[in-house]
């Protein structure tokens, strides 16, 4: 691994403070003012998760509904073009920046303002992950791994009437990219144990008519079911709450500003 390392090394050095491990790192492509965030695999696993992964993004490149969407990593390396199954030692793609991941937002929201993440915003959140993860499904793909660091809360989007930030998926290590109803259905039921790590998830639920039982085993069945009274939530959002968010947003550091501080 260390030839493998040091040579990839050398196409995105490291940014100060931001190995996760040894193995994981944002980068700075070389001769370039982009950052990138590179994996190495180091076993088996590792290169089978970093091939699901490029083979997915390669796909995304390739579908224009999920490539014009924003929503989804960029693939960097290996390209598009020389994706081969099992055997992806280097995986490198674009940093979305800025961007925070939901893990980071919600420990921070209730550090600054101490209060819990409100309704209206579990209700923005529902939607938008039923839209992203409802482009995958809609392009035969599964994600199979939803959780909060994998969704980050992209500051960088282009906002629509809401005003509410958007959401986009990475780390595509254990997707599928012709997914069946059981893989759909996996991610359908991801979405509320994601929603559900928040404190506020139980008014939300109660507030939209949402049961813990029964959960619908599609994102379309999402939509129809509780998409209607989301929405209306999101609508009654106020400015201060909707300002609140964005307050909050923009004090996090990034993952390329933490290593300033």
């Amino acid at each position: 691994m260390s030839d493998t390392k040091s040579d990839t090394l050398k196409r995105y050095p490291k940014v100060n403070k931001t190995e996760i491990k040894d193995t994981i790192w944002i980068g700075q492509c070389a001769g370039s003012t982009e950052y990138a965030a590179v994996k190495i695999a180091t076993d088996g696993q590792a290169l089978l998760t970093n091939s699901l992964e490029a083979i997915a993004l390669q796909k995304i490149s390739r579908t224009a509904a999920l490539a014009d969407s924003n929503r989804f990593p960029t693939l960097l390396e290996p390209s598009v073009e020389s994706v081969i199954p099992d055997k992806c030692p280097v995986l490198a793609t674009k940093f979305i920046s800025p961007g925070l991941t939901l893990d980071n937002f919600e420990a921070y929201y209730k550090g600054f303002l101490s209060d819990n993440t409100p309704i209206e915003f579990i209700a923005h959140l529902f939607l938008e992950l039923c839209d992203v993860v409802g482009l995958l499904h809609d392009n035969t793909m599964a994600h199979k791994d939803l959780q909060h660091k994998n969704i980050l809360i992209d500051l960088r989007a282009p906002q629509d009437t809401t005003k509410m930030p958007k959401l986009a998926l990475i780390d595509f290590g254990f997707s599928v990219i012709r997914a069946d109803d059981t893989d759909k259905g996996f991610d359908a039921k991801s979405i509320r144990d994601v929603l559900a790590r928040f404190e506020n998830f139980e008014a939300f639920a109660n507030a939209v008519g949402m049961t813990a039982y029964d959960w619908p085993i599609s994102i379309a069945e999402l939509k129809h079911t509780w998409g209607g009274e989301a929405r209306k939530w999101v609508s009654d959002c106020t400015l201060d709450q909707v300002s609140a968010i964005w307050d909050v947003a923009n004090k996090i550091p990034t993952c390329l500003e933490a290593q300033d501080l």
